[in-house]
């Protein structure tokens, strides 16, 4: 599923596969991308307060908190999640169904253009809703 919500301090799509959770933050002169396997996360912490739910995934060493989540059902994406978290690669389906470069290299190509004004936020959201 895709969710969106602030992630360091930047506006965010959460992408949730089957393999791994995927950060999408788009900056002003390019990008920040973050890939949390399952496998390696080890909990989640939640609130919730007047600006939405918040979230911080933790996974090894890293902790990535995404906080404003009002689009989209960020409790169903906390539950998912959750049922995820230490399923063993044995358990895991033989065909993946994390994005493939293509779906990378067209989400890059997506933001790029918005960034430079070519397409209207209007424009980008349905495109890159067609994408996923």
């Amino acid at each position: 599923g895709l969710y969106s919500g602030r992630a360091r301090k930047l506006k965010a799509a959460v992408i949730a596969t089957e393999l791994r959770l995927i950060i999408f933050a788009s900056k002003m002169f390019g990008y920040e991308m973050e890939e949390l396997p399952y496998s390696a996360m080890t909990s989640i912490e939640t609130s919730s307060d007047f600006l939405g739910r918040s979230a911080t995934f933790i996974c090894s060493n890293n902790r990535e908190l995404i906080s404003m989540m009002n689009n989209g059902d960020p409790d169903g994406l906390i539950t998912f999640v959750r049922s995820k978290i230490g399923v063993s690669k044995e358990t895991k389906p033989a065909a993946p169904s994390a994005p493939s470069s293509d779906l990378l290299s067209n989400l890059e190509r997506l933001s790029s253009l918005r960034e430079k004004g070519s397409l209207t936020e209007e424009e980008f959201a349905p495109a890159k809703r067609k994408l996923l």
